[in-house]
């Protein structure tokens, strides 16, 4: 059994690693255009694959299955409100961010602001990336490995340290090979890779799913569905309880600002948009990848809702211990021999492209954010490429080496929740703020030394709120405090704004900055008038001189335009999108 597992699991993650290789063979990444961009020139169906396989890994798989394990389906509330986010994304951010065309969403907030919120912003990026996202993915893929392959009592290490050190050498291991993926194929070999894997981990998971209800309906789907919801309705219930990791009163605070940082602001995401073939590709890719995502709870929620079923004589982690095993051992239960080697791959496609999607996002901030913005703003391309390299395979050492040290929560999933807001907080804020305008509601008179002030005063009271609070026996949820902290944000931009505001001329040269010439009452978006600004400086010369390149430059205007054309359909596609989110919290609700 043991030969076929591990064959079936080396062969397909070599087959998939070789059509990766096939199909980027002629990109020849020479440039930080190619290499980090993928020459913006990325498909929809591309922009999906990647934004779900950099958003999907092992810790969904298994972290949040071993949440629905012990709460159920009201774990589901961080994948089917990433929907709504997803339309904000490509309703609005994503005409700005493209209309401006920047390599990393700090590069907007040093348009906005100046550079050393970019720099601070870039900082606050790398610690999310190298200390929960990276060891995350990292971390839940090596325990799903360790289970699927018995690796610790082959090894016949006993115990939490014995656990904690054959994690060590799964974690770099899968770190390797997802890191020389990272390094040598660029980002075309991320959305590449993305895009098969996602789709075998929908194949794979759905497929647990099917054979799980199969297995309690005794081969009919509709009787074990059915025997599933009536034997454990309290698993169905998503308005989850004051002691559940998502009460539903959370779903207005601390849940709107983690969607919309990630979805909208988080540069492992939005680079993918960034690098889309055009504005209909961009917005195509995102409101595809809405929709998917609240059908993801069939893969990452229901598998741990059956486990709780189907493993009834193993329910003690509910109460002792976590249950980040649940999926794992699900599999072992329902998949015959031969195939766990196939949902072994499943599992490390997902983790290798979580990896390497956040790894090429770190190089990139890096490489543009800090490296050529305050080292050496002359470097060639091919010295920021090597930076780049260097700098994943730094960060990607950090991130294994944090790994393993999860063991000790008690639930990764819910752990990673719980120590981001003290990054998303100020982001959500400072780019809320640089960002959106509702009529003659803006931030323009908001200053930079506001947002040194906000990235200061943020984690200090989310610190104060989450571990000292408490010390005096009361106690928030993390997002609660989350979206208390969130607010606290805009408040001390807005207030700082009022004291000490950015003078008329200093707000014209910053709009100018942001592609935008007229001043604040003025109703036209920053895209719109970006798109005006575009024209202005590509427009042919008209004083009556001879001009060779007017041709050249009316035809750049034209691509310009046409690459700046909305898809038909965003509109009532992120309407759409949303109300298929909403709906499933008055399906999935108890009627007590």
């Amino acid at each position: 059994m043991g030969i076929v597992v591990v064959a079936s699991f080396l062969g397909i993650t070599a087959l998939i690693s070789l059509y990766t290789w096939w199909y980027i063979r002629n990109e020849k990444n020479d440039s930080t255009e190619e290499y980090f961009m993928a020459g913006r020139n990325v498909p929809w169906y591309f922009v999906t694959g990647s934004l779900l396989l950099t958003n999907l890994s092992a810790v969904h798989l298994v972290g949040m299955n071993g949440t629905a394990f012990k709460e159920g389906i009201v774990v589901a509330g961080w994948e089917t409100l990433a929907a709504i986010a997803c339309a904000l994304m490509a309703f609005y951010f994503s005409r700005i961010y493209l209309g401006l065309k920047v390599t990393t969403s700090p590069e907007f907030l040093e348009k906005r602001f100046d550079a050393t919120t970019r720099l601070l912003a870039t900082t606050f990026f790398l610690i999310d990336y190298t200390v929960q996202d990276l060891p995350g993915a990292l971390y839940t893929g090596a325990i799903a490995f360790n289970q699927i392959f018995s690796i610790q009592k082959i090894v016949g290490w006993e115990g939490i340290w014995g656990k904690f050190f054959v994690l060590v050498l799964v974690v770099w291991f899968i770190g390797l090979i997802g890191g020389l993926l990272a390094i040598f194929g660029g980002l075309k070999a991320v959305v590449v890779s993305d895009t098969i894997n996602g789709a075998g981990m929908f194949i794979a998971g759905l497929s647990i799913s099917i054979i799980g209800l199969s297995y309690i309906g005794n081969g009919n789907l509709i009787q074990g569905a059915t025997t599933l919801y009536n034997s454990n309705p309290e698993k169905f219930d998503m308005a989850g309880g004051p002691d559940t990791s998502i009460p539903f009163s959370t779903n207005f605070t601390g849940m709107i600002v983690s969607q919309v940082y990630y979805w909208c602001f988080s540069q492992a995401m939005v680079q993918r948009v960034f690098a889309a073939r055009n504005l209909h590709h961009a917005q195509k890719g995102v409101i595809v990848t809405g929709l998917i995502k609240v059908l993801v709870p069939l893969i990452v929620v229901l598998p741990g809702i059956l486990a709780y079923h189907i493993l009834e004589d193993e329910r003690s982690c509910v109460v002792t211990k976590t249950c980040d095993d649940a999926f794992p051992r699900l599999l072992k239960k329902l998949v015959p021999p031969w195939a766990m080697g196939i949902y072994a791959a499943v599992i490390a496609g997902a983790v290798l492209s979580t990896f390497n999607s956040n790894l090429n996002s770190i190089a990139t901030m890096i490489t543009f954010g800090v490296y050529k913005k305050w080292i050496s703003k002359d470097a060639s391309d091919e010295e920021m490429l090597r930076i780049g390299r260097y700098a994943q395979l730094v960060c990607g050492i950090i991130s294994m080496l944090i790994a393993p040290f999860y063991v000790f929560s008690t639930s990764v999933y819910e752990f990673l929740q719980s120590i981001s807001p003290f990054w998303t907080c100020p982001m959500f804020a400072i780019f809320l703020v640089g960002m959106v305008e509702i009529g003659p509601i803006n931030g323009h008179k908001i200053s930079p030394k506001a947002t040194r002030v906000c990235f200061l005063v943020c984690p200090l009271v989310y610190g104060f709120l989450q571990f000292l609070l408490p010390l005096t026996g009361v106690t928030i949820h993390f997002l609660h405090s989350q979206g208390i902290v969130a607010l606290l944000g805009i408040i001390i931009l807005h207030v700082h704004g009022l004291i000490w505001p950015l003078t008329s001329g200093e707000i014209h040269v910053m709009l100018k900055k942001i592609k935008k010439r007229k001043m604040p009452q003025v109703r036209e978006s920053i895209v719109e008038l970006a798109l005006v600004e575009n024209q202005e400086e590509l427009a042919p010369n008209t004083s009556g001189h001879n001009d060779d390149d007017s041709s050249s430059f009316d035809e750049e205007t034209k691509i310009e335009i046409e690459k700046m054309k909305p898809w038909p359909y965003v509109g009532p596609g992120a309407l759409s999108i949303s109300v298929f989110a909403l709906s499933l919290y008055f399906i999935f609700h108890a009627s007590s």
